[in-house]
This record gives C-alpha cells, structure tokens and sequence, in this order.
C-alpha cells in the first residue's frame, strides 16, 4: 500500500513537470517561447524598484540586455558595450559616489597645498616689507639699508615734490644725512596689500618723531618691489603727504645749510 502511493505520487510530479502541449510540436517555436522566456527574465533581473521610479541607467541596461540576443537562432551572442551595464545599479552609483568622492578629496587636497603654499609666498614678501619698516624704528642706516638689494631704488613721491630717482649709494648718503636731526622716530603700520604674483607689497603707515624744528608726522603709502626669492627689495616708491613734507623739509634743509646742529647736541 506504501509503494503504491510512492508510484502514484511520482507519476503526478512527472505530468506536473512536463509542459502540456496540444496540436504538434513545432521545434522552432518551442525555441521562440523558450528565447522569449529568458528575454523576460533578464528584463526582471534588470528592472528596479526605485522611490522615485525605474532609473535611466536600469532602462539602460534593459536595452542593452535584450540587444544581446535578437532571436535569431544560431548566432552568437554580443557582449555587453560596457561592464557598467551588468552591474546592479546599486553598485553602479556606489562607484559613481566614490570616483566623486575621489575626485573631491583631489580638488580639495591642490587647494590645500596651494593655500599653503599660499601663505608661504605671503609670509616671505610680508616679512621682508616689514623689515624695511623696522629698519626706520631702529634709526640706524644699516638696518635701513640691510633688506634693499644692491641694485634697489628709492623715490619719494607725488611728482609735486619734485624728489629724484635715488640709487642705494645715492639713497644711504641723503638719509645718513638727516638721522642726526630726529629723535624716537617711530613708524606705526595701519595696512598691507601683497601681490604673490607680482612679488610686490603695499605698506599703509603713519611715524612720528622728534625733531630739532619741533614734533614731526607724516603719512605714508610704500610700495615695494622684491627680488625673485622674495629676500630683497629692489624697488621703493614712498608715497607722502605732501603738504606735510612741503612744510617742514624746506625748513630742515635751510637749518642744516646754516650749520644747525644735531638733537643730540642741543
């Protein structure tokens, strides 16, 4: 009795597997139904559930699948134009993320390095500018003289003034000439401007002094022109007050010419 329900049972499963077909059989269009069948099961296994719909990239690879095999029996399969298509479009924008990713961290990685290097340029011109600064608080013509390339010129400006182009030699034996007549001369900076491109800073500044006429101030706008390694300035263009300077460098040279003697000797 137990074997005859195993024979029947196994009889069932048969006729349950085997696909019924009535009329002949016409082995070409069991092929059709057969290519048909695998055509729609790739279309499932490329079809998404997506939020916001079905991707372009899934429909994408849909097509590009069901070009694969035209139904032409006997010929070759083509393979896919991009291994792009036979990913999950899942795994395909996770490798979209990370190239982006790759490409953020690059972008953000020049923009550090330039930045620091950057703040490296400006430092150096920056530091050189204010050693020449620091060179008129020290009131010493070395110092002065000690950030100015061999070749450095210096003028005075407006044009109104009528002040000449000095070379360095020129420039120590005009400005030795006035040190012994100030005293405490300092010079406060109020501004910066530097150009990395051009290796050039602006120095907005104010001084004031003792002098053998009296208090003494001026105004000043200093544009320096450095060396290619950024160490030395071979250009100064010192832009003044002018109608402080008219006022008092007439005077002072007039007091010098007569024989006035230095602040120190009063």
């Amino acid at each position: 009795m137990g074997e005859e329900g195993q024979t029947n049972g196994t009889d069932e499963e048969d006729e349950m597997m085997v696909p019924r077909v009535s009329g002949p059989i016409n082995s070409r269009s069991a092929q059709s139904r057969v290519r048909s069948s695998e055509r729609k099961k790739k279309q499932s296994f490329h079809t998404l559930d997506c939020a916001d719909g079905e991707s372009i990239e899934s429909e994408a690879r849909r097509t590009c699948c069901n070009e694969m095999s035209d139904g032409a029996p006997g010929k070759a399969r083509q393979k896919p134009l991009s291994l792009a298509y036979a990913r999950p479009a899942s795994q395909y924008t996770a490798h979209v993320q990370i190239n982006n990713y790759h490409r953020e961290s690059e972008l953000s990685l020049r923009q550090t390095i330039r930045s620091i290097l950057t703040g490296i340029m400006h430092s150096t011109l920056l530091k050189t500018a204010l050693s020449v600064i620091a060179g008129y608080n020290a009131w010493n013509i070395d110092a002065i003289m000690a950030p100015r390339s061999e070749n450095c010129t210096h003028r005075v400006y407006p044009d109104r003034l009528g002040r000449p182009t000095l070379n360095r030699t020129a420039y120590i034996t005009y400005f030795s000439s006035l040190l012994p007549f100030f005293d405490n001369f300092t010079v406060t900076v109020t501004g910066t401007y530097v150009d990395e491109e051009q290796n050039q800073v602006a120095v907005q500044a104010f001084s004031k002094a003792d002098s053998v006429l009296g208090p003494y101030g001026n105004e000043y706008v200093v544009m320096m022109k450095m060396t290619e390694d950024q160490e030395k300035v071979y250009e100064v263009r010192e832009f003044v007050d002018s109608e402080a300077s008219a006022m008092f460098f007439p005077n002072l040279t007039a007091y010098i010419a007569a024989g006035g003697k230095g602040i120190h000797e009063l």
